[in-house]
């Protein structure tokens, strides 16, 4: 259920301080052994998720949205951090694995990518399913129907209802069901340069299509089909040097003016589309403007000479907690009944890392009996 927030304003700003704290805290000095290395893109999963999150709790969880603004404004943003790095990961593996999946000369055939990729996705999936399904039963007197209980077994989600649906955020598990079962099929080794774009036009061709799903979805998908090509473009420019071989760029060494002042020029950005962020302007707007943020905030990590450990933690269970959060905030909620909202909030961060732990090491323990299994 909803919460009531006394003082929003207030408990924005305590919340604010304590969380900054932790961040500051959690610093330590950025070595960067590569151009977007392990450590940065799970600083930025660790991102992703506390802006998907704080937007859940500031407009839907919070009956009063002045909550945790402009800390909730970046949902968008989120989801698109989260698609490009999916994007510019399995274009990094795919070129590491010579990047034709279908091909002799794959290390992983087109079933091992299916079976390593897919695996990982839905076991944790089907956890977080089968214990919510129980607690409803249990404790909601809530029954759903076979059918919503097998498609979402399946993957597929074709509303999000945030208020009614057994896990409402899940909608996004099947845009990115969508492109890890599509990207195996046009990454072949002579479509290298050719296939964000094929991505891109089946996504198209897709949502064109008239699918099972309310109106609302169809927007959210229309909204987010840009960024996983995106991160697919980055991995190709980075890891062929494809900007190197077509034009010289001019380099900003670190710790000079020019790095100080673009990543100055970033934040400012970022903090200008707190306010004025294009939601509820057109979605060619609201798309534009997301897909600019999130390169902004990729910009901003790229520039600063540290890195937050706090996010980096959140970034390695992120998926887990992406899964988790919402059912527990609203639906069985226990902190925000005895404690401040800001004091809440920020125990629930720590509270979601503790069971997303446990919901890792349960898939993986079964992934890899699966895996031994599929092996004899």
């Amino acid at each position: 259920m909803q919460i009531n927030v006394q003082f929003p304003q207030f408990q924005t700003l305590a919340f604010a301080v304590v969380f900054i704290t932790t961040l500051v805290l959690s610093t330590k000095k950025h070595i960067h052994t590569s151009f977007f290395p392990k450590s940065l893109t799970d600083e930025l999963k660790g991102l992703a998720i506390i802006l998907v999150v704080f937007s859940h709790i500031g407009y839907f969880l919070s009956a009063d949205d002045s909550f945790l603004f402009p800390l909730s404004v970046f949902a968008g943003v989120g989801v698109n951090l989260f698609l490009f790095l999916s994007g510019y990961g399995l274009m990094t593996s795919s070129i590491k694995n010579k990047t034709s999946l279908l091909s002799h000369e794959s290390n992983l055939s087109l079933v091992g990518f299916y079976k390593k990729k897919l695996l990982k996705i839905f076991f944790p999936l089907w956890v977080v399913l089968s214990v919510l399904l129980l607690l409803d039963w249990q404790f909601g007197n809530k029954i759903y129907p076979i059918s919503t209980v097998v498609n979402s077994f399946l993957g597929w989600f074709p509303s999000a209802e945030i208020y009614q649906d057994l896990n409402s955020p899940l909608w996004y598990f099947s845009l990115i069901l969508f492109y890890y079962l599509i990207f195996p099929l046009v990454s072949f080794r002579w479509l290298l340069f050719f296939s964000p774009g094929l991505i891109l036009f089946l996504s198209y061709l897709v949502v064109g299509l008239q699918l099972p799903v309310k109106e609302s979805m169809m927007q959210l998908y229309k909204l987010h089909l840009l960024a996983f090509p995106l991160g697919m473009v980055l991995a190709l420019t980075v890891k062929t040097n494809l900007l190197k071989k077509l034009i010289k760029l001019p380099t900003i060494r670190r710790g000079s003016l020019g790095h100080h002042l673009a990543f100055v020029l970033m934040v400012v950005l970022v903090s200008y589309t707190a306010i004025y962020s294009g939601v509820g302007e057109g979605l060619r707007k609201e798309q534009l403007i997301s897909l600019i943020i999130t390169g902004t905030w990729i910009g901003i990590f790229l520039l600063k000479p540290f890195r937050f450990n706090f996010l980096t933690l959140l970034g390695v269970y992120s998926y887990e907690i992406y899964l988790i959060h919402w059912p527990i905030l609203y639906r069985y909620d226990f902190l925000y009944k005895m404690l401040p909202p800001f004091l809440a909030t920020f125990i629930y961060l720590f509270f979601f890392i503790g069971i997303s732990f446990l919901v890792q090491k349960l898939a993986v323990s079964v992934y890899q009996k699966v895996n031994r299994s599929y092996i004899l």
